[in-house]
């Protein structure tokens, strides 16, 4: 298990060495870049590792987002729970 300080550390950790990450799990609201932004970029690189969201506070703007993602980054994997 690895812990990134913020959106954009994790984003450096994955791209150096994708192969360590079988899956991610990430807030929605993080410093320097979101989860959701972190998500798009690591779907951008081309890599496919599953990707879990989580937030404790889902506003409007972060459901258009994650509606967004879930259109055309998560191949239609999303749950609420």
């Amino acid at each position: 298990m690895e812990v990134a300080g913020d959106g954009d550390q994790a984003l450096e950790m994955v791209k150096l060495n994708p192969e360590n990450f079988n899956l991610i799990v990430t807030d929605l609201s993080m410093p320097n870049r979101s989860g959701a932004e972190l998500t798009r970029a690591i779907r951008a690189l081309g890599f496919e590792i599953p990707i879990i969201l989580s937030t404790g506070q889902l506003g409007i703007e972060d459901m258009k987002e994650l509606v967004f993602l879930d259109s055309f980054g998560s191949h239609g994997q999303s749950q609420s729970y």
